[in-house]
């Protein structure tokens, strides 16, 4: 019984070891797939994940692909916290998305920003369906040192 227990613990200290890595690799993957599937670049200098701590990527930058790499978005720091458990009765999993040292740029003149139909301000469309209610949108988002150009 003793072999049991002991076998228990030290797997439970494996997790517990192992998950802030792991989830930071799959996170820093995530976020490099939906951006790709999306048509852009991503790429981040930090990315940390936990079980019990928030999603903190640090020198962020999504990028254009095709067009010489311009830059789109970029941040200093961007943390997402979650709501726990909470958020799976809710479904609202996202409790508030914070973004420093942001810098947007904006092209409306642009295909990339048309949306997937190729029609212009498409793309605003499905951010206000994405931030408006009864989405999975958290209810805070704090934004501080932005810079926004749109042209």
């Amino acid at each position: 019984m003793k072999r049991f227990w002991l076998g228990a613990l030290l797997a439970a200290g494996a997790v517990w070891v192992l998950q802030a890595p792991v989830l930071s690799g799959v996170a820093d993957f995530a976020l490099e797939v939906v951006c790709a599937r999306s048509g852009y670049g991503f790429s981040a200098e930090k990315v940390r994940a936990g079980l019990w701590s928030p999603l903190v990527v640090e020198g962020v930058g999504v990028s254009t692909r095709g067009r010489g790499a311009a830059q789109v978005f970029a941040a200093e720091r961007v943390v997402v916290r979650w709501r726990g458990a909470a958020g799976i009765f809710s479904g609202r999993f996202v409790e508030a998305v914070e973004v420093d040292g942001a810098a947007l740029s904006v092209d409306l003149r642009e295909r990339a920003w048309s949306g997937a139909g190729g029609t212009r301000g498409e793309w605003a469309v499905v951010l206000g369906r994405l931030l408006g209610s009864g989405s999975g949108a958290p209810e805070r988002i704090r934004i501080s040192g932005a810079t926004v150009e749109v042209v």
